[in-house]
Formats: C-alpha cells, structure tokens, sequence
C-alpha cells in the first residue's frame, strides 16, 4: 500500500513538472533565453523567494500580463500559493507549496 502511494504521487509529481514545462502558446523566444515556459520562470523566481507578479516581472523578460497569468496557472494548479492576499497595488505575494517545490526538483534533475 505504501508504495502505492509513493507511486501516485511520483505521477503526480511528474504530471505537474510537464504542466509547468508547457509554454500554453507562447513563444519560447518571447520568455527568456534560458527557454523556460513562463510557468516555469514564475515558479523559479517564487523558489527564491516571495515575490507579486509585478516584481517577477522586473525580474524576468516575462511581461506584467504573462507573469500574473503564469501565476494564477499555478495557483490553480495548487503549486504556488497567496501569502499576502494584496501588496499595495503591486497585487497578491505568492509562495511556493512543497508540491512546486518537487516538481521544480524533478525539472532540474531532466535537464
């Protein structure tokens, strides 16, 4: 049974890493250089630390609109949470929950 459960969530896991990796129609050019989906720049950005949407994206090549979309992606995907529901006008500062967390690992460990 243990191992049942370790199994499902190692597909979960990698079910979430290859969400992340998907660009959702973007144009990998358009992200960053480093090829990453917009996703996947939110998500390591937030595994630096808490940041808003607006700050990720002075951070990134990502725009404002991508990064807040890419975010609330996330957060529906229940990898990132809201630690601060608003920021002044710079909007909520997200978190990273552990199941980002491991699915960012296992993205670092394919490539």
């Amino acid at each position: 049974m243990p191992d049942e459960t370790i199994e499902i969530e190692n597909e979960q896991t990698a079910a979430d890493a290859d969400f992340i990796r998907g660009s959702s129609g973007v144009s990998i050019a358009s992200v960053e250089s480093t090829a990453r989906s917009p996703r996947a720049v939110v998500l390591f950005e937030l595994i630096e630390g808490p940041a808003t949407s607006q700050d990720i994206s002075e951070s990134t090549d990502l725009s404002a609109k991508r990064a807040t979309q890419a975010s609330n992606e996330l957060l529906k995907r229940e990898l990132i949470e809201v630690l601060v529901p608003e920021n002044d006008s710079a909007g909520p500062v997200f978190g990273v929950l552990p199941r980002g967390e491991k699915a960012a690992v296992q993205i670092e460990q394919s490539q």
